[in-house]
């Protein structure tokens, strides 16, 4: 049976101990970008018998990320009764809506090179609505909506521009799809969390050849029972299903 690599392993322990992932990072998982040499043809896979749900392999080279609009806070779009703070670069790195003492409205932030790096809404001091980050090359990192301060809905992040991981959050832990993607854009593992922890069938491929694999390191979550294909939790309740 063949085990994933290192890198991956201790991403999906924190997910299924700590129950909460904001970050997927796979470095040393499989190359941090593409090979030049064409990529391998990944092989016809028979799912576990005892594995009821599928999910489909991903093509080799998903598409990349919609543009995420950028917008420049001004003083005419803060909220009634807010201030506009801070200011822009090369002075500032900073410009944000303010009302007693709280930030309240359109957040934006740049990196040292002028690019801009973040972009959220707060109400009342907490992060509400849409957000997005981008790295110093203005490539999106990752994007989704906050409620209250909370991550909620679904998120992406990305490297290299490329998509790395996709999942559902309610009040702040995952809670729904989980999916996430080697740097060749090979998906490496699907399943679905709820209340942050584990449950339903997961599966597990490959980086390198697209091969199903069993998701080790979901043999130390409460509940999981490893498979051929991926793994087995507890049922999911009122959970999302993964498409099929």
């Amino acid at each position: 049976m063949k085990k994933f690599n290192s890198s991956l392993c201790s991403s999906l322990i924190e997910m299924a101990l700590l129950g909460s992932l904001l970050t997927l990072p796979l470095n040393g998982c499989e190359p941090s970008k593409p090979e030049q040499s064409s990529p391998s043809v990944p092989k016809k896979v028979t799912p576990d018998a005892s594995v009821t749900e599928t999910a489909p392999m991903s093509t080799p080279d998903p598409p990349p990320p919609a543009p995420v609009k950028k917008v420049i806070v001004t003083r005419e779009a803060c909220p009634k009764g807010s201030q506009l703070k801070g200011g822009v670069p090369p002075k500032d790195t900073e410009l944000w809506c303010e009302m007693g003492g709280q930030r309240h409205g359109a957040y934006t932030r740049w990196h040292d090179s002028g690019k801009i790096a973040e972009q959220v809404t707060y109400l009342s001091g907490k992060q509400e609505g849409p957000s997005a980050q981008w790295d110093p090359e203005g490539r999106i990192l990752e994007e989704g909506s906050y409620r209250s301060g909370q991550r909620s809905g679904r998120w992406k992040t990305y490297r290299d521009g490329r998509l790395n991981f996709e999942g559902d959050f309610k009040d702040g832990v995952q809670h729904g799809i989980f999916r996430n993607f080697a740097g060749n854009g090979v998906k490496q593992g699907e399943g679905q969390f709820r209340d942050g922890k584990p449950c339903g069938s997961f599966k597990c491929w490959a980086w390198e050849t697209g091969d199903a694999t069993s998701c080790v390191p979901l043999e130390q979550a409460p509940g999981c029972e490893l498979t051929d294909t991926g793994a087995k939790c507890a049922p999911c309740a009122d959970s999302p299903q993964p498409p099929q």
